[in-house]
């Protein structure tokens, strides 16, 4: 199924649906596969100001640079070099997939 907003970003087709051991509470999430890779599609109900989620992006794009004991996915840029995605279904952003379980 191809999301709209997902042609905002360079991904290796094919791209498909891929599940996800949890959809998120705060959040809708979406995994996908790609020919390059596994990524989730995030689409934002809690945050109805980009300000709020751009920030959001800022802070995890940092602690992804820091030298933590864990990983931390950033948000991946669009073509136009901007991390938030905005579609007449509400903000959606698009994170590499880490493997593990969640907390």
């Amino acid at each position: 199924m191809m999301h709209v907003g997902l042609n905002n970003y360079t991904l290796t087709p094919p791209i498909v649906d891929a599940p996800l051991p949890g959809a998120g509470t705060n959040n809708h999430n979406q995994g996908l596969h790609t020919g390059a890779g596994d990524y989730v599609w995030r689409t934002y109900h809690t945050h109805a100001d980009a300000a709020t989620i751009l920030y959001e992006h800022k802070l995890l794009a940092w602690l992804n640079q820091q030298p933590l004991s864990f990983a931390v996915s950033a948000p991946v840029s669009m073509k136009n070099g901007q991390t938030l995605c905005r579609t007449a279904a509400g903000f959606h952003a698009l994170f590499p997939w880490l493997p593990g379980v969640p907390p």
